[in-house]
């Protein structure tokens, strides 16, 4: 028999509810609330860039990424596991030696 830890119900009960509260906030439309097409990031910079002055193309990593996150805040969330998925990856060898020296 298939037996489930308590950490897994708890992500795939939480993995329901996101998906209904997601459904439900789409509206009768069907309209898909995520992902955000990528128009719609590239007319949010060309917006800023015209109250800047500047050309959209002169936009550093920073500056799209706030933009982006104001546009939909759960970008935030994506960039925040992605940048820790990276340091966990590069820290990985750090925990081990760690975990040697204090076994």
């Amino acid at each position: 028999m298939f037996k489930l830890s308590f950490p897994r119900w708890l992500f795939f009960g939480f993995s329901l509810v996101v998906a209904g509260v997601l459904d439900a906030a789409s509206g009768s439309s069907g309209e898909a609330l995520l992902p955000v097409p990528l128009e719609a990031y590239s007319e949010i910079e060309a917006a800023r860039a015209s109250e800047l002055g500047i050309p959209s193309e002169d936009f550093g990593l920073v500056e799209i990424l706030k933009l982006r996150v104001a546009a939909e805040p759960l970008n935030l969330v994506t960039l925040m596991l992605f940048l820790g998925a990276i340091m966990h990856t590069f820290a990985a060898g750090w925990f081990m030696k760690l975990s040697k020296k204090y076994e």
